[in-house]
């Protein structure tokens, strides 16, 4: 979600969130999520950033947007 709103600032959208699910992921950060899981032997989960193409960013908002994404997986399941 914080990614979202990263890359389209306050018009985020149902629509706009899947397609930065979409998005591949940095491969150097791939690397370091895939290490670090190892050596957490199960206990550990880090996912990758994506890597994100735009430029024109923003960062207001971004903190909230991390918790409300965060709470909305932990409700999920």
């Amino acid at each position: 979600m914080a990614t979202t709103r990263l890359r389209n600032g306050d018009a985020l959208s149902a629509s706009s969130y899947r397609r930065t699910a979409a998005l591949k992921p940095n491969a150097l950060d791939a690397q370091f999520a895939a290490a670090l899981n190892a050596l957490g032997d199960g206990h550990v989960y880090c996912v990758p950033s994506f890597a994100v193409p735009e430029h024109n960013v923003t960062t207001i908002g971004l903190g909230d947007a991390f918790v409300g994404g965060f709470v909305s997986a932990l409700i999920e399941g």
